[in-house]
């Protein structure tokens, strides 16, 4: 395996098989939360695929969003949950199939300390804000946020990317970070001991919310057999709407289109080596 993906988990013990079944189909996750959240948040959905397929499914993130951009291109997974603009570049460059859906929409905000400083958007000049990777969906809508409202570039905000919104939600309670940019989503998904408390400066836009799609090469058969078995999925309806806990949707190429603003910034990203 690559030595830049961190192997998180290799699923418990091998589900009985029949001679000659299929090694452990390999699933990665974009590394949003920290890899014990990931584990957590996405064990129900890799129990259930264990479940249909009668096979291991090991678990893999990454240290970045550009080591798992890297692994997405090299096709090191079998089925992979990427950012929306990824996935737009995933299928129309790299050949993956779109499979599932998870949350149609889920708003990027602009929290600060509940009791912090900063009480204005001009309040950012000269201070840092924090988000995700450069390459990743939410970071993309913060950064042009802030250069919409004058805050890019020399003399504006300083952008500070972090491993995981837990680690950017814990230095903003330290007061490390001025603001963070995060998805709705982010913040329910996260695990009950990162600090709370925060609020809300602004509400920037909607964007589509992570997307499953399968490897290349990966036969059509198999590949519906796949998609039947993520859209079986069933939430658990006593906890939070997230994109680990939601009733898994089809997804279409064509839906994927509307992300080429966003993918033709990744592709700017990525060009520049960052």
């Amino acid at each position: 395996m690559n030595p830049h993906r961190r192997h998180l988990l290799l699923a418990g013990a091998l589900l009985p098989m029949a001679a000659g079944a299929q090694e452990a189909l390999r699933l990665g996750l974009t590394p949003y939360l920290s890899p014990a959240a990931l584990l957590a948040a996405y064990r129900p959905l890799r129990e259930h695929l264990e479940r249909q397929f009668g096979q291991a499914v090991e678990t893999y993130t990454a240290r970045d969003f550009r080591a798992m951009t890297d692994t997405i291109r090299r096709a090191e997974v079998d089925i992979a949950l990427m950012p929306a603009h990824l996935a737009r570049i995933a299928v129309a460059d790299w050949r993956w199939a779109p499979l599932a859906g998870t949350l149609a929409s889920t708003p990027v905000l602009v929290l600060v300390r509940g009791a912090g400083p900063v009480r204005s958007v001009a309040d950012l000049r000269g201070r840092p804000v924090g988000m995700l990777d450069l390459l990743s969906l939410s970071a993309a809508v913060g950064v042009r946020w802030l250069d919409e409202q004058g805050l890019g570039g020399p003399g504006g905000a300083e952008v500070v990317t972090t491993p995981s919104m837990n680690s950017a939600l814990i230095a903003l309670e330290r007061d490390e970070l001025a603001a963070v940019v995060a998805t709705a989503n982010q913040m329910a998904s996260l695990p009950a001991q990162v600090p709370t408390g925060q609020r809300r400066l602004a509400s920037i836009e909607n964007i589509r919310a992570l997307v499953f799609a399968a490897r290349p090469g990966t036969a059509d058969d198999t590949a519906r057999r796949w998609r039947q078995a993520l859209l079986a999925f069933e939430p658990d309806t006593s906890k939070p709407l997230t994109v680990s806990n939601t009733r898994l949707v089809p997804l279409g190429a064509n839906e994927l289109e509307a992300q080429e603003p966003y993918a033709a910034f990744l592709r700017r990203q990525l060009a520049n080596g960052r």
